[in-house]
């Protein structure tokens, strides 16, 4: 039902860039891995979602204030979802190599405890 997301490269659309271009397009790829993540997440506890204003709030509702996931995942949603905003919207937004790498090993983190969550979930 959802994707696999074992299977996700979070470091390809980064370890393309040469230093000339902008981090701007692993910015944009690194949050829809994640939200996809999310709403995975989420749908296991039989929330569905919209939005991504909404898989923000209800993450940190359902999963986060219940405990059943580190709250850390929500700052790395929170941190993702605002350097999007930034990348599409801000024309002087070119975040640094360095802030692109932190948001990748994030990415990775949030990727790896999602699906330990989902394997705990479906009984795996």
């Amino acid at each position: 039902m959802c994707e696999d997301f074992s299977r996700v490269n979070l470091k390809q659309p980064f370890s393309a860039l040469d230093g000339k271009d902008s981090c701007c397009p692993s910015i944009r790829s690194i949050l829809a891995v994640i939200l996809h993540a999310a709403r995975a997440a989420l749908l296991a506890e039989g929330v569905t979602v919209t939005s991504h204003r909404g898989v923000r709030r209800l993450f940190g509702q359902h999963l986060i204030k219940s405990g059943k996931l580190p709250p850390n995942l929500a700052e790395i949603l929170a941190d993702e979802q605002d350097d999007r905003i930034l990348a599409d919207y801000d024309v002087l937004f070119d975040p640094e190599v360095d802030r692109v790498q932190k948001r990748v090993n994030d990415a990775d983190n949030f990727l790896e405890t999602i699906k330990a969550f989902l394997k705990r979930q479906m009984g795996l």
